[in-house]
């Protein structure tokens, strides 16, 4: 009933994401009621096996059937007279007589229309998929169906014992029914959820109030980040995910091999979609919208190598992107011959109207009608400086250029990210406690026809003439190959653990934590930080003391950054070691007023304290001159962080 409902109407796009929030109630609603209903059968007084699983399957039935009342109803509650299309609107349309103006706008309308459709759809199913799994998951069911096996086998062994004249009753018989609940690594006093397709949040005994108090303390590390060691402070490279994460990303890869071909192909899809969504209610965009990528840099390769670039194009950027997305824009110089235009910011802190003061004049010098792209970062991933990239993006769509938002610093760092560009690419794993390989591509509706998988998908769209190329975005995305998703699917659990903690709570005590670092650091090196007071967010850039010289170049800073990755912190001056693991932070390099100035970029994190900042500033002071330590990295590390 429900996904009748739903492809007979099509609701606004506001709708897309309060019918989310609506059909998780309603499957709550549902769950919680069949645990209650499992835990009175299980109290009730004695009663025949067959009658308990017939009394189980009965409400099974019945809980089936308030769902899917339920979903329909919270349907019809959120649907008004203006969510419903006009009669006849998704029909075929001849444009025969019709400007192309015209042609263009109901082509746009009806593509949205079946855009928003689709991912209905896929929100109530996978909400009803999420029912039968906690149905099947019935305990009283579970319970009784054992009790049943265990019986039938203890009554057989029973008579094979007796037959052969032993006497002796057999291990079954004498095992208790009951039997203790185990998770699926074997440990007591957690129910199994094997064979649901499920895997639940773990909290490890946290509360959310517990947990913000025990930010940035040795115990919080030690049960949320065991073997962490402490004095990291570089997750806006590479993140760390809390042991919750990483327990439900082995707990995916036991559920995938339950059955590969049934979760493949009948799981799989709800699965991912489901993390799709909640993430695209973190940053506020439509559903329809955001697939997956492995990270920032598959996104940018995905969109530059499916725009139909000519001979004689060319992409600007602005040098503050991430190294991974200047790796993608590299690659499309070398295989498709496009000219590459790097903006280097005059001064620091920048802003968008420096930026588009130097973008005009690079703009005039011919190029203008040449550059079909531009790439710019909302954060600047070596300088720290958040950037109005909405301004950014009205001046360059007024220049006809489509524009690239790389928001791998922004997505869980800031509040909200942009929502104006044409695509906006990320990774997860810096600031949202997501795992390795996982990022987003968020696509405006206009520029889905052009952007396709970087391999050929299961579900390709094929011909663009086709009239359902425009409406296949999100289902082409879904599939494009056989990997490992584990990733994806555990970035709900990476978000039951922000929502535990609490966005604005994490955000409050790292940007708390940048200020004191801020005060500390400054104090240790007598330098000022690249952002203008107040605006560093959780990631503050100071630079390094004695550290402007022309020769501190890309490939200095590249060498102190694999010498800081490797080599754990020592206070020189004492000759002892003060913290437990490398401190890992990023070296970067920024020309400021014709200098080159080596800078350290710190990364505030809920498992980080202030001291830690102020050792590893003590041990990259002594360090100074910095060029004296290339003998001692490995060029093959160095080239990573170029």
């Amino acid at each position: 009933k429900a996904t009748v409902s739903v492809l007979n109407c099509t609701p606004t796009m506001g709708f897309l994401g309060k019918l989310a929030g609506k059909a998780e109630n309603a499957l709550n609603q549902v769950s919680g009621k069949i645990e209650g209903d499992a835990g009175a059968s299980a109290d009730a007084p004695a009663v025949s096996e067959a009658e308990a699983y017939a009394r189980a399957q009965g409400e099974n039935c019945v809980l089936l059937q308030l769902l899917d009342e339920t979903l329909t109803g919270e349907l019809a509650k959120g649907l008004g007279d203006k969510d419903t299309l006009p009669a006849g609107f998704t029909k075929q349309v001849e444009f025969k007589d019709r400007s192309e103006g015209m042609k263009a706008m109901f082509e746009k309308r009806r593509g949205n229309n079946a855009r928003m459709r689709g991912a209905m759809t896929h929100t109530v199913e996978g909400a009803v998929g999420g029912a039968l799994a906690a149905l099947h998951g019935n305990k009283v069911t579970n319970i009784v169906s054992a009790k049943v096996e265990k019986a039938t086998t203890a009554a057989k062994a029973t008579a094979v014992d007796a037959m052969q004249g032993t006497g002796k009753k057999s291990d079954e018989a004498e095992a208790t029914t009951e039997g203790e609940d185990m998770d699926i690594f074997g440990v007591p006093g957690k129910a199994s959820s094997m064979g649901q397709f499920a895997v639940k949040f773990n909290s490890l005994g946290y509360t959310s109030d517990a947990i913000v108090k025990a930010f940035g303390t040795e115990e919080l590390r030690e049960k949320m980040w065991p073997g962490l060691g402490s004095g990291y402070l570089n997750s806006a490279a590479t993140g760390c995910v809390p042991e919750s994460v990483r327990l439900a990303r082995r707990a995916w890869a036991v559920q995938y091999q339950l059955n590969p071909v049934v979760f493949r192909f009948v799981n799989l899809a709800n699965a991912v979609r489901q993390a799709e969504l909640q993430i695209a209610e973190l940053i506020e965009v439509d559903p329809a919208d955001i697939v997956f990528t492995t990270g920032a840099e598959q996104g940018t390769s995905t969109v530059l190598r499916a725009l139909p670039w000519r001979v004689g194009d060319a992409l600007i950027y602005v040098d503050d992107v991430s190294d991974p997305v200047k790796r993608a824009i590299r690659s499309i110089h070398k295989s498709h011959g496009v000219e590459i235009i790097c903006i280097k910011p005059s001064a620091y802190p920048y802003t968008a109207n420096s930026l588009q003061t130097q973008l005009k004049k690079a703009l005039g010098g011919g190029l203008e009608g040449r550059v079909r792209c531009a790439v710019v970062a909302e954060v600047g991933a070596k300088s720290g400086v958040v950037v109005d990239v909405g301004s950014l993006c009205k001046f360059f769509h007024s220049k006809k250029i489509s524009v690239l938002c790389d928001g791998t610093h922004a997505v869980g760092h800031l509040p909200e990210p942009c929502h104006t560009c044409d695509w906006y690419t990320a990774s997860l794993t810096n600031w949202c406690y997501a795992e390795a390989g996982v990022g987003i591509l968020v696509v405006q509706p206009a520029k889905q026809v052009t952007t396709q998988t970087l391999t050929v998908s299961y579900f390709d769209r094929g011909c663009a003439s086709k009239s359902a190329y425009s409406t296949s975005y999100l289902r082409e995305f879904s599939y494009s190959g056989l990997q490992d998703f584990g990733n994806y699917l555990s970035v709900r659990q990476a978000i039951a653990f922000t929502r535990l903690c609490g966005w604005k709570k994490i955000r409050e005590y790292c940007n708390k934590l940048a200020k004191e670092v801020v005060d500390a650091v400054t104090k240790v090196w007598g330098t000022t930080p690249i952002q203008e007071s107040g605006k560093w967010g959780s990631m503050p850039v100071i630079p390094l003391p004695k550290g402007r010289d022309e020769k501190y170049n890309a490939l200095v800073a590249a060498q102190l950054t694999a010498h800081l990755s490797t080599t754990p912190c020592r206070d020189n001056k004492f000759g002892k070691d003060t913290t437990a693991a490398p401190c890992c932070v990023q070296i970067t390099s920024l020309h400021i007023d014709g200098i080159n100035t080596l800078c350290a970029r710190f990364t505030c994190q809920v498992f980080n304290n202030v001291a830690e900042y102020v050792t590893a500033a003590k041990f990259i002071a002594s360090l100074c001159p910095y060029n004296n330590i290339s003998s001692m990295v490995d060029e093959t590390l160095v080239r990573t962080f170029l």
